[in-house]
């Protein structure tokens, strides 16, 4: 405790000093001064040589090809091979079957869409003649307001 205690003393018992005096060289009575390092020294002589680079030996595996995947069948092409003869030709048809229906519902879905524009088209059409005929409406209501 007597020893912080001192130090604070230490640390708080500055000089007071004036302000015109405060960047003197007389301000500090404490010398200034600036500690060298030791030189560096190295432990090896200059005459020997660099110690030898050892590779290390580190076995290198030869390169082999990637294992094949497995390769998975395509949807058709497992039904395809299973059927002999004639379910052959009922695959064959079976599947001209379902793409004609896939074609039929495609040129249904299309119609429904155009006979949506269509009406689309109608009810923007009756729109702009509402309009048409409210604007001569509006310009006859003006035309009377100005007569008189």
């Amino acid at each position: 405790m007597e020893q912080h205690q001192d130090s604070l003393k230490k640390v708080t018992s500055y000089e007071i000093v004036e302000e015109k005096d405060w960047n003197s060289p007389s301000t500090s009575t404490d010398p200034l001064t600036l500690k060298r390092s030791p030189p560096i020294t190295f432990s090896s002589s200059p005459r020997s040589s660099p110690p030898a680079i050892i590779a290390p030996n580190i076995h290198q595996p030869t390169l082999e090809p990637p294992p094949k995947r497995k390769r998975f069948p395509l949807p058709g092409e497992e039904v395809f091979t299973r059927c002999d003869g004639e379910d052959v030709v009922d695959y064959l048809k079976e599947r001209e079957r379902v793409q004609m229906e896939l074609e039929r519902e495609r040129i249904r879905q299309k119609g429904v869409e155009l006979q949506q524009k269509r009406e689309e088209i109608q009810l923007k059409s009756q729109f702009l003649e509402l309009m048409k005929e409210a604007l001569k409406l509006f310009a006859k209501c003006l035309e009377e307001k100005n007569d008189e």
